[in-house]
C-alpha cells in the first residue's frame, strides 16, 4: 500500500503506485529528495528501514523515469540523496540552495 497516496486522496492507493502517479506526471518537471539516513543509522534495525526506503525511492524513480525519456524529458527528472544533517527527513541548506 501506498501510504503517502492515501494519505494525500483517500482510496488512490487502491487504483496505483507512487510509481504510476510519477509517471502520469511526464514530461513535467519534477524534483525527488530523499535523506539517506531517514529512519536513523543508531541501530542495524533502523539502517536497514533507511536502506530500504531509498532502494524504494530508486525504484520508483527507475520506473518514471521510462515515461518521461518516452516523452524525451528524462532531464525533467531528478532525485537528490543526500547525507547532510545525518540524512535525516529534512531539506538540508546545502541542498535548497541547488533548488
Amino acid at each position: 500500500m501506498n501510504v503517502l497516496s492515501s494519505m494525500a486522496l483517500p482510496g488512490l492507493a487502491k487504483i496505483g503506485r507512487s510509481a504510476d502517479y510519477l509517471a502520469y506526471l511526464a514530461p513535467r518537471p519534477f524534483l525527488m529528495a530523499r535523506g539517506m539516513w531517514e529512519y536513523g543509522k543508531d541501530n542495524p534495525q533502523r539502517e536497514e528501514m533507511s536502506r530500504g526506503h531509498v532502494e524504494r525511492t530508486k525504484n520508483i524513480e527507475e520506473y518514471a523515469r521510462k515515461r518521461y525519456n518516452e516523452f524525451g524529458a528524462g532531464g525533467n527528472l531528478e532525485t537528490i540523496y543526500f547525507e547532510e544533517n545525518n540524512g535525516f527527513h529534512s531539506f538540508p541548506d546545502s541542498i535548497k540552495s541547488v533548488v
